[in-house]
Order: structure tokens, then sequence, then C-alpha cells
């Protein structure tokens, strides 16, 4: 017995939960049944302007069940949560809650790739895909085109920050401070910037050597 089966997909190469059924349901009827061929067709998922989701109700749990049925896709969904900021944030309603965010293109082509990946069964933890705001970070990347953003960070170099950020890679520079009169012991201010941003870190260094006073050494390298 040969049957022609026909599986839909969806662009982002989720099969639909039909389908599958179908598909099922033809092996079981018919367990010696042969494939002879398979049919691909691809469909347009449903247009983000067209779901009916609410995002101000919607909960991780019920968009993580949405993508995993394949009724929803991660670019569909940074499109819905795009449109209601720029609908509410700075216009509309007037809510200012949202300082700025990351370019559309970048966000798509990121999402795109989350979809893929789950296609692909590749899923990073319940959370994949599914898109989430970040409050009050300031070491984030220039492509914010804010302001706001911030290539380097300072901190006491007897910190715990200097270390790991040089555990993970990232340049660190010092910039001495003084000493303490009480035991003689040194202490200097660190800066971490960016990975290939060291000229910004040597620019800060040399700016501050520039406006603070004289420093003297301990009395230790003095003699």
């Amino acid at each position: 017995m040969i049957i022609i089966t026909r599986v839909h997909i969806l662009r982002n190469g989720v099969v639909t939960t039909s389908s599958i059924e179908i598909y099922s349901t033809f092996i079981s009827l018919h367990p010696r049944a042969r494939i002879h061929s398979l049919t691909v067709e691809s469909h347009t998922a449903q247009p983000a302007s067209t779901l009916n989701l609410d995002v101000l109700i919607a909960t991780a749990n019920g968009l993580r069940r949405l993508l995993q049925d394949g009724k929803l896709s991660s670019a569909q969904l940074v499109d819905l949560y795009l449109s209601q900021i720029e609908r509410h944030s700075h216009r509309g309603l007037k809510l200012n809650a949202m300082i700025s965010t990351a370019p559309k293109k970048i966000l798509l082509d990121i999402a795109r790739s989350l979809d893929d990946g789950r296609a692909a069964e590749y899923i990073r933890g319940p959370l994949h895909s599914i898109p989430v705001t970040v409050k009050d970070s300031i070491c984030t990347d220039v492509s914010l085109e804010t302001d706001t953003t911030c290539d380097q960070v300072i901190g006491p170099v007897d910190g715990r920050m200097p270390t790991i950020a040089a555990a993970a890679g990232y340049p660190v520079g010092t910039v001495p401070l003084g000493y303490s009169q009480t035991n003689g012991r040194p202490f200097e201010l660190a800066v971490v910037a960016l990975a290939n941003e060291e000229h910004k870190m040597m620019q800060f260094m040399t700016a501050w050597d520039k406006i603070t006073p004289s420093r003297l050494p301990p009395p230790q390298l003095v003699d």
C-alpha cells in the first residue's frame, strides 16, 4: 500500500501540530504503509499584527507554550513588543517606561536565529526566544544608540571586578591614587574597557592623571 501524505511547516521550520496528528493517524491505521513521497509546503506564519495576543497580560509560560506549539515565532513576539513600546512609551499614553531599545533589525536578526535554533531542537532553556527588558543596565553595547550606554567600568583595584574582568579577557588598566598613611599600602583605581577598546581606556587614564594633583609615592619607594 502506498500513501502520499503532505506535511505542512511554517517558515521557521516548526511542524504544525495538526500535520503531526494526521501523519501519526495514517501510520497507526496502516502500520505497513510505505511513504512514497513527502511534499513540504511553506506557509507564512500569521502576521504579528493579527495575532490574538494581549502583551499586557501574557505570561512567560503562556508564550513558551505558543512558541513550542508553533503558533508563534520569536520574530513575531519581538515585533509585537516593540510595537507596544513604540505605541505607548513616548507616544500614545506617554508612559516613558523605556529609555532606549536596541535597533529593531538587530533584535529581529537575533529572534530569527533563535527561531532557527528551536526548529533544529536546540533549546537553550525555558525562556528560549522570550523577550525580556533589563532595568538600570549601564554596561551595554553601543548599538543601543543612547548616551546612557557605558564602554568603561571603574572601581577599586583590590575588588573582585577587575579580577573577574581580566579572567574574562577584558582589558584592565590601573591608575595610582596614593597610599595609606597607616601602613604605607598603595591603592589604585581599576579601569575595565570593552574588548578592542584599549585606546578609550588609555584616554581615560591619561585624562585622570592630568586633572588629579600630584601623588606622593609610598615611603618604601622613596627610600
